[in-house]
């Protein structure tokens, strides 16, 4: 059974975007605006912006492939278990009869009618 690996919407997300975006308008005003001293603080300021997103981006790689890998074992958890109640299905099968059991076999087995009322 393979799970899809979805990550989740973060709602910050498109207010943090916004924020940047503010940011880096009012940063290229006023590089209009200055002379080169501030121009170097401004490019310092630009420099910061791609230091924080390159984190950013960073740690959502690891997150991802953290909820990657957890999947993944939950995964083979699922498939083991599928395993170990399946043989555990057929030992049980093995000791009644060998046969399948089925609504009709506990039936006549049982003597139940599930089907009909009494």
């Amino acid at each position: 059974m393979k799970v899809p690996v979805v990550s989740k919407p973060n709602p910050n997300e498109a207010i943090v975007q916004l924020q940047k975006n503010a940011i880096i308008r009012r940063i290229e005003a006023l590089e209009k605006k200055s002379d080169n001293i501030d121009r170097a603080k401004i490019q310092a300021l630009k420099q910061r912006i791609k230091d924080i997103e390159k984190r950013y981006q960073e740690q959502v790689k690891k997150e991802q492939e953290e909820l990657t890998e957890a999947y993944r074992q939950i995964e083979e958890e699922l498939t083991s278990l599928e395993k170990y109640l399946n043989e555990k299905i057929k030992k049980n099968n093995l000791k009644t009869d060998g046969k399948e059991d089925t609504p009709e076999s506990l039936n006549e087995r049982f003597g139940l009618q599930l089907n009909k009322r009494v």
